[in-house]
């Protein structure tokens, strides 16, 4: 039966209909292919990098922090293997009832660690422990707890603690040198950064591990010049004395005067680098180069070996003395009065008024240029930073006024700290030359400053023998080495507090050398502010020369000169 119109329409409709939604159908499978190709061919490589940087991580990789050692390869500050562990607050905080047995696991108060990541709840980092043993993270592993990750690092030990802490200085958590030795050769000693790739999950947590992107380089070993024995008994015998005299502080150098390497380097008082509550100022600080002072008498033998150069005078030269011997209105006196004394008594009595008359022989420009060449006002060749340059001044005050020019001869209105002190004793141990101070044997900043020599040879030989009788000369000195000959002159000189001078507080010297016979090894030491009665330099600190430079002697093997009579060193005669 044939369709009526109606019928026709409807059926139509129907055809419609199903075209389209077929159309819809296919268009949408095309689209679906193209999209399918698109991402499996057109945008393959693209959609893996953006898919692996959602999984993969590249992370650092620390670098191990080369070893510092002594002379002998002795080590002095070692880096060690250590765990830190920091936290995503962003995951961490969707496992709050993991927090008793985190904060169990890494030894902490639970309060503690619930408001240190509280606090850094929009952050994704925080640091909950740093620098832990490998053995106190056990517990912490067996968590596994999401948002929480154990990083490697290295902590830097110092076997000898307070002996080497100024000398050495220390590091920061980051492991970057923040004083003394770690400080200035920071970038011999530090490593490069590795970098490695790893996957982690959903949770942020480390899953696999990738090849090394680049591996860590360590750091550069450095070999100083210290002798770890030679320190430990430089460092005994300064702090035995520090605690006997009560004293504020105090310094002690011992060099080798022929190469001009350091042997000793020791401050006190001084603290333990590896606890971190020493770490401050008052205990790190390294006195032997940060410590400025006036000299007092330890200058006198430079201002007389001057005088032995002019050829205007000799050993025997008598200088008139007296009570006290006035320049432009000033009184100079002395402590020891005489009359008259010669050029070697001037040093054994320490005579302020014959070195003055010594000094003022000469045009002041020779006592200054004399004193600058010696170092005084300039930094050593050390190169550790920190170091005070101390102050020489110019030369027109000493032109103008003559007290000027003669205080400068018995050591006040210049400075020097204990390196220049030791590196200008040095010329007297080393025939005349001055030899620039080194500290490391296999130094990446090599000096650039060149031995120069200061006195001839025979001043020199006549000044070894006149500081020796500084010594045998006086039956009561405290300065005497057990079967060694020894040289040296003490110094006392007052602070000076708000622009004057104290009558109360000192700072006391002793710098000698020995052995007489072979001179070679030199020792400073400065005592600042002993306060239990005596302060002289002589009784104070000549006792701890007198230790440092026996246990010195004895320790280098050093053949004593001292057990027989042997010849003594002649005097220039003209």
């Amino acid at each position: 039966m044939a369709k009526t119109k109606p019928e026709k329409v409807q059926s139509s409709v129907k055809n419609t209909r199903r075209v389209i939604v077929l159309g819809i159908f296919y268009v949408l499978g095309l689209l679906l292919l193209v999209s399918a190709f698109g991402l499996q061919i057109v945008e393959q490589k693209f959609l893996q990098t953006q898919g692996n940087n959602r999984v993969i991580r590249t992370v650092e990789m620390p670098a191990v922090r080369g070893i510092i050692m002594d002379r002998n390869e002795e080590s002095l500050a070692v880096s060690t293997e250590v765990y830190s562990v920091w936290a995503d607050p962003y995951i961490l905080l969707d496992y709050t009832e993991y927090f008793s047995a985190l904060a169990k696991a890494l030894n902490m108060d639970e309060a503690h660690l619930n408001e240190l990541i509280r606090k850094r709840e929009q952050s994704r980092f925080v640091w909950l422990k740093r620098q832990m043993p490998p053995h106190e993270t056990n517990e912490l592993a067996k968590l596994n707890l999401p948002g929480v990750f154990i990083e490697t690092e290295y902590k830097r030990f110092y076997p000898d603690a307070e002996m080497t802490a100024q000398l050495l200085g220390f590091t920061n958590s980051e492991d970057v040198g923040i004083e003394g030795i770690e400080l200035t050769f920071d970038e011999h000693l530090k490593g490069k950064m590795g970098r490695k790739q790893v996957i982690r999950d959903t949770k942020n947590r480390v899953i696999d591990q990738l090849p090394i992107v680049e591996p860590a380089v360590a750091g550069n070993d450095l070999v100083l010049t210290i002798d770890r024995r030679v320190q430990l008994a430089a460092y005994q015998a300064l702090k035995s004395a520090i605690i006997e005299h009560n004293a504020k502080s105090g310094a002690v150098m011992v060099v080798d005067a022929w190469t001009g390497e350091v042997l000793a380097l020791v401050s006190q008082p001084s603290g333990n680098p590896n606890n971190l509550q020493h770490r401050i100022p008052e205990l790190m600080k390294n006195r032997t180069i940060s410590d400025a002072f006036e000299p007092g008498s330890t200058i006198k033998p430079f201002v007389v070996a001057l005088g032995l150069e002019s050829r205007k005078w000799k050993p025997e030269s008598i200088v008139e003395t007296g009570y006290q011997f006035k320049v432009n209105g000033n009184a100079i006196k002395d402590v020891s009065k005489s009359n008259s004394m010669n050029l070697i008594t001037v040093l054994v009595k320490s005579s302020n008024i014959g070195v003055a008359k010594v000094a003022l022989s000469m045009p002041p420009e020779v006592l200054w240029n004399l004193y600058q060449n010696l170092g005084i006002g300039t930094r050593t060749s050390l190169g550790i930073k920190g170091e005070q340059s101390g102050r020489l001044g110019s030369v027109k005050p000493w032109q103008r006024n003559q007290f000027e020019h003669a205080t400068k001869s018995f050591g006040y209105g210049i400075s020097v700290n204990v390196a220049q002190l030791t590196q200008m004793f040095s010329v007297f141990a080393n025939d005349g030359v001055l030899q620039p101070l080194k500290i490391v044997k296999n130094s990446p900043k090599p000096s650039n400053r060149d031995p120069q020599r200061i006195f001839s040879k025979g001043v020199n030989e006549s000044m070894i023998y006149m500081l020796e009788r500084v010594i045998t000369d006086n039956p009561t000195t405290k300065a005497k080495v057990a079967n060694y000959r020894v040289a040296g002159k003490s110094g006392t000189a007052r602070k000076i507090e708000n622009g004057r001078y104290s009558s109360s507080k000192h700072r006391a010297f002793y710098a000698g050398f020995g052995p007489v016979s072979n001179p070679r090894y030199v020792v400073v030491v400065m005592i600042d502010e002993p306060s239990k009665g005596q302060y002289y330099g002589g009784a104070v600190a000549a006792p701890v020369f007198s230790a440092i430079m026996g246990d010195t002697l004895r320790i280098l093997n050093i053949k004593p000169d001292g057990l027989t009579e042997l010849p003594k060193l002649q005097l220039i005669s003209n």
